[in-house]
């Protein structure tokens, strides 16, 4: 006979029990608190906590971009309020306890958004950043608020129900509650308090906040009354239906920078000075209303003047006088265009014959430069138009003593007969004429008229300082 090996029962009861321990260790990392059904339960939670963050910040990012695009500011939750997708979102704003009923430009301090259907509540601060999120779970409403509407200022409010019961209202957390439907006078930030009555038992309070978040209407502004240093802005106004128009802003930019800023004014026309003559300045109004919307108003591009006087401008200015051939006075030459104050040519025998002019009494204390725009010039040779100042003409032939060449324009016709001749004052001081002649010869102190230099013709249209 063979001997036939088995288990023992022995070895069979610790293979059971050894199973029945991996099994139990088994459902514990399925089924546990830490175990894999319920890390990957997590998992999904925070799947699902992120991707409604990630849209929320998204939706977030859009109204900023819209904000800053369309208006050049910063976005509010103001903005948040009124540009939020309310088909996607709900959003609840909270305002500073100290706000009442009579403070209607009470500005909210933060919000909670709600994707529809979703547990996820996120704080959102003043800054537009998700700063917290509750969990919640479904939010059981007996009440339906109607949408608000504004009259003068005021708001209205519908509440309904398809409860058993009667609807009770009170205005602000400390109001006594009264039973309607209709609620009427209400101000922005208000907040609507509700429940039903059902024979003495009441659902619990429902909330809804009065909240104007509709900026003023559109407006446009025109610019007028443009010097070096100032620019009036003027606007026909604007309106709000809500809860009225509070305040204009009057701004002025250059460079993208602000430089003018005029905040808080009630009027439709300002003028802005301080302004940096000869640049280009970007100038809008901002309209505000008394919930602390904000609309801005189109862009109009202005530069200012150049910071110029003229002594001489077609006919307008300081008269120009004709220096005779004694140098002692003048008489007073008529203005007009494109006026003829310098000719001179081989015919002329003397000085007498030098066609000449000065300005008098030519303060220079004040100035650094001062400007002369020739046209019309034709020169021959060695000719030259020469500019002076003079304290006096003392003399028929020489060139006189007192004078100071400042400038001169040399040779054959110039710039398309163009010339603009610098006149550098900055280093003088006193009264002076200022004093236009035709060619003399190369040394300028002897021999003031030359006939054998060339010929000269030039005229002059403008005379300033800046």
């Amino acid at each position: 006979m063979k001997n036939k090996s088995g288990i023992t029962l022995i070895a069979l009861v610790i293979t059971i029990i050894v199973l029945i321990i991996l099994a139990g260790v088994a459902i514990s990392l399925t089924l546990g608190e830490n175990g894999l059904l319920t890390k990957a339960k997590q998992a999904k939670t925070d799947y699902n906590l992120a991707k409604e963050k990630e849209e929320l910040e998204l939706e977030i990012t859009n109204i900023q971009i819209e904000i800053m695009s369309q208006e050049n500011r910063t976005a509010t939750l103001n903005d948040l309020y009124a540009r939020i997708d309310k088909n996607k979102y709900t959003i609840e704003l909270s305002f500073d306890p100290v706000a009442t009923t009579a403070n209607v430009n009470s500005t909210p301090t933060y919000s909670v958004v709600n994707k529809i259907g979703s547990m996820y509540y996120f704080t959102v601060d003043s800054k537009l950043v998700i700063t917290d999120v509750e969990t919640r779970g479904p939010k059981v409403s007996y009440i339906t608020f109607s949408d608000i509407t504004w009259n003068s200022g005021k708001a209205s409010i519908t509440l309904s129900t398809k409860e058993q019961g009667t609807i009770e209202y009170k205005i602000g957390e400390t109001g006594i509650y009264q039973s309607g439907t209709t609620i009427s006078n209400l101000s922005h930030g208000d907040t609507v308090y509700a429940r039903i009555n059902n024979s003495g038992e009441y659902t619990e309070e429902e909330t809804k906040v009065i909240y104007d978040g509709t900026a003023p209407e559109e407006f446009t502004v025109t610019t007028s009354d443009v010097t070096y240093k100032s620019m009036k802005i003027k606007t026909t106004g604007t309106t709000d239906n809500q809860t009225g128009l509070a305040s204009y802003t009057y701004v002025a930019e250059t460079g993208g920078n602000i430089v003018q800023e005029i905040t808080d004014q009630t009027i439709t026309e300002y003028q802005i000075t301080g302004l940096t003559d000869n640049t280009e300045y970007v100038v809008y109004m901002l309209a505000y209303d008394n919930a602390g919307n904000v609309r801005r108003s189109n862009e109009v591009t202005v530069k200012t003047l150049e910071n110029i006087v003229y002594l001489y401008k077609d006919g307008v200015g300081s008269e120009l006088v004709n220096l005779p051939s004694t140098f002692t006075g003048g008489s007073l030459v008529e203005k007009k265009s494109n006026y003829l104050v310098g000719t001179y040519n081989d015919n002329q025998t003397n000085n007498s014959s030098v066609s000449a002019f000065y300005m008098d009494n030519i303060n220079v204390n004040q100035m650094n430069h001062i400007y002369v725009h020739f046209y019309d010039v034709s020169m021959s040779g060695s000719s030259t138009i020469y500019a002076s100042l003079c304290t006096t003409f003392n003399s028929q032939y020489n060139f006189p003593n007192d004078c100071y060449l400042i400038d001169k324009v040399t040779g054959i016709t110039v710039n398309n007969r163009e010339y603009l001749l610098d006149l550098d004052v900055s280093q003088m001081s006193g009264t002076f004429k200022l004093f236009f002649g035709g060619a003399t010869v190369n040394d300028y102190s002897y021999n003031y008229y030359d006939p054998d230099i060339g010929t000269i013709s030039f005229k002059i249209d403008k005379i300033y300082y800046k």
